[in-house]
């Protein structure tokens, strides 16, 4: 019977254990459960996540494509801003010019306003010359009286060219404009006028001849122009054959190179 009765005792140990265990098991069960809750609520919070990411990775792909795009539009622009700055530099550039090109051209018509004027006296004094000749027109003298007026309008002044050629300079013009006023008065029926060019001894012979020829025929087209009567005229050329100075000197060259007007009657 004792035997029995430790039997009973093992077996209700056994069983107090078992119902401890049980419950200690339905205890992990329900922690279990409550874990597995867990790991599914996290399960579904990373699906969230993750749909939540896909989304904010294609909305990061968009806005990459978008600061792309603007990154290309301000290259685009900068390049643009550099060619409006090319642009405008060449306009500041020809603004510029324009200005200067105005400025000139001002002074330039101040020049030419004042070479009128200029031009408008010498026409008026040669208007006067040709009155005051023609009013002797019965003097037998009138080739003298001629060639009294041209050497007066000519006493201390010349003729001049360009170096070795016959282009009449500039301001030969109003000398030539005198001298014109006086060939309209004189050149007519009875009186005619020899153009004379004359140079120094420097080169040869027969270019110096040619050249004076040649500047005696500028004067002579230059009053032609200007209606003197082309038969009433003659240019010749007399190179360095009749100096009136000596040619050892720059002076007494200079003196040599001239034009001259001999009046004669018809």
């Amino acid at each position: 019977n004792e035997r029995i009765a430790q039997l009973a005792t093992i077996v209700q140990q056994r069983e107090a254990n078992i119902d401890a265990l049980t419950s200690v098991s339905a205890e992990k069960d329900s922690d279990i459960g409550a874990l597995n809750g867990q790991v599914k609520a996290l399960r579904n919070r990373v699906a969230v996540k993750s749909d939540e990411n896909d989304v904010i990775a294609s909305e990061n792909g968009a806005l990459n494509g978008q600061v792309n795009a603007l990154r290309n539009r301000v290259a685009v622009l900068s390049d643009e801003n550099d060619a409006i700055a090319s642009d405008n530099g060449a306009l500041n550039g020809q603004v510029n010019a324009l200005r200067n090109r105005s400025a000139s051209l001002s002074s330039d018509n101040g020049a030419v306003t004042g070479r009128i004027e200029e031009l408008t006296a010498v026409v008026a004094a040669r208007d006067a010359t040709i009155a005051s000749l023609r009013s002797q027109g019965g003097n037998a003298n009138v080739a003298e009286q001629c060639a009294a007026q041209a050497s007066n309008v000519m006493e201390g002044a010349r003729i001049n060219f360009g170096s070795g050629n016959a282009r009449i300079t500039e301001e030969s013009n109003a000398l030539l404009e005198r001298l014109t006023g006086i060939a309209l008065a004189c050149v007519g029926e009875d009186l005619t006028v020899e153009i004379g060019g004359h140079t120094d001894s420097q080169g040869s012979e027969a270019a110096n001849k040619g050249l004076s020829e040649r500047r005696a025929q500028a004067v002579l087209a230059f009053m032609a122009e200007r209606g003197v009567p082309a038969d009433g005229v003659r240019a010749v050329g007399y190179g360095e054959g009749t100096p009136i100075a000596t040619n050892n000197t720059a002076a007494g060259r200079a003196a040599n190179r001239r034009i001259t007007f001999e009046w004669q009657a018809r």
